[in-house]
């Protein structure tokens, strides 16, 4: 697992902070994530004993358990009966799952992850820009274009903004696609998106390029143009796969 330092949590992840009205057990549970998220405990391995992490957190047995019962849940974690709890292998982890890109967000990110959720990106988006340019509705390529306006508008001076109408730009061509397994493969990943796009948006050497990408396949489904748009969208692609890869050779 390819990790990136903790310097450069804001490119990656939103700044989150334990909400106040946080739960023990919420809390139990958020931390032992991020431990195994972040290579603490080792994949494969047995966990801490329980009276050792039930005396570290000053919790009862019962709220250690409910806690580890929502890892298993998450992949995370296995329990065996006469060896204990195991942490599972990352190939395991619901990595997809809202909880777990929260916790990964917190932890150190998680730079295998987002190149191989680039890679996947690559396959899927320009075949869902190719289909919306296909049968997309006008009230779909409003939803598009609506987001394409915002992220201009944002570009100056929000970065959080623009980030968010990149995600909607990107779910809309999903949804205008009317594949259902990509409709809903947009919403499911949208957090994950989340985390991709503060990477390449922060570090983006031409924002302005970048922008202008997201226009040429605008316009390439609002004119119906199926082949333009997968490859317009390959080129946007293309951008955000290229900053994230200077991003991690500069991080070494």
């Amino acid at each position: 697992m390819i990790l990136l330092p903790p310097d450069i949590q804001t490119i990656v992840g939103p700044q989150r902070s334990p909400a106040r009205n946080e739960g023990i057990r919420e809390r139990v549970t958020r931390v032992l994530a991020q431990r195994i998220l972040g290579g603490e405990y080792f994949q494969s391995k047995i966990m801490p004993a329980e009276a050792e992490l039930m005396s570290e957190f000053d919790i009862s047995r019962t709220v250690l358990r409910e806690a580890v019962r929502t890892l298993v849940a998450k992949g995370l974690l296995e329990t065996r009966q006469r060896t204990g709890t195991i942490v599972l292998p990352r190939d395991r982890w619901h990595l997809l799952d809202p909880d777990v890109l929260s916790w990964m967000s917190a932890a150190e990110p998680d730079a295998k992850f987002i190149l191989d959720l680039t890679e996947a990106r690559r396959l899927v988006e320009p075949a869902a820009a190719e289909l919306a340019a296909r049968v997309c509705t006008a009230r779909d390529v409003a939803s598009i274009e609506d987001a394409y306006h915002a992220m201009r508008a944002a570009a100056v001076d929000d970065l959080e903004a623009s980030i968010a109408a990149d995600l909607d730009f990107h779910q809309g061509i999903l949804h205008a696609s009317g594949n259902l397994v990509f409709a809903n493969l947009g919403d499911a990943i949208g957090a994950a998106l989340l985390a991709t796009f503060r990477m390449t948006t922060n570090v983006s050497e031409n924002y302005s390029k970048s922008l202008d990408a997201h226009g040429l396949v605008l316009d390439a489904i609002r004119m119906r143009q199926p082949d333009k748009a997968r490859e317009r969208m390959s080129s946007l692609l293309d951008i955000a796969s290229s900053d994230l890869r200077k991003t991690l050779k500069a991080l070494g």
